[in-house]
């Protein structure tokens, strides 16, 4: 009966310490700079589209926001990823030597009724891409999308430092406005 009791309460105890502070831990990690985009389901099969969505839900967005991906994943996308006046932040775990310590990955795959977008990310405002892989060609290798990220903002800076772009037979990367930083 009071082993019982105390179980029951020691358990009651742990709930509610965890429904106070969980929470807490959330919003302290939503308003760092650093907002870190995990690649992988539960099976470890890839989250198509998890850092699009998680680019598009961060509402709490500090001026310091940086997308931390993580070095050996797939950032498969269906759909742009855009930064309609706000600085964009990619940057990737520096890649090292072991056999899954290859940069991230962000490569454009179909959707679900087989068609492709074409365009990976659409600017707005300031980007940067940082220890990153970006393959210009879809899931299936067809490489003829036409300026897959593209800067549409005037008076902008752009900057990759330590990326790879590769497979595309077009300008991967193409900026449409004036007066901006490369």
């Amino acid at each position: 009966g009071i082993a019982m009791k105390f179980n029951y309460r020691s358990m009651f105890v742990t709930l509610l310490a965890l429904i106070i502070f969980l929470p807490m831990q959330q919003v302290k990690a939503q308003a760092s700079g650093e907002l870190v985009v995990q690649w992988a389901n539960a099976d470890g099969t890839v989250n198509t589209d998890a850092l699009r969505n998680a680019i598009a839900v961060d509402t709490l967005r500090p001026a310091n926001r940086v997308y931390k991906l993580l070095k050996g994943g797939f950032y498969w996308i269906t759909e742009t990823i855009t930064n309609n006046g706000f600085p964009l932040r990619l940057v990737g775990e520096a890649p090292g030597a072991g056999a899954y310590d290859n940069p991230a990955v962000i490569q454009m795959v179909a959707r679900a009724d087989g068609s492709v977008n074409g365009r990976m990310i659409t600017g707005g405002g300031d980007i940067t891409l940082q220890n990153l892989y970006l393959v210009g060609a879809d899931g299936n290798g067809v490489q003829t999308y036409y300026q897959p990220i593209q800067d549409d903002a005037s008076n902008t800076h752009f900057k990759a430092d330590n990326c790879i772009f590769e497979r595309s037979n077009f300008a991967l990367v193409a900026f449409t406005a004036k007066n901006n930083e490369i």
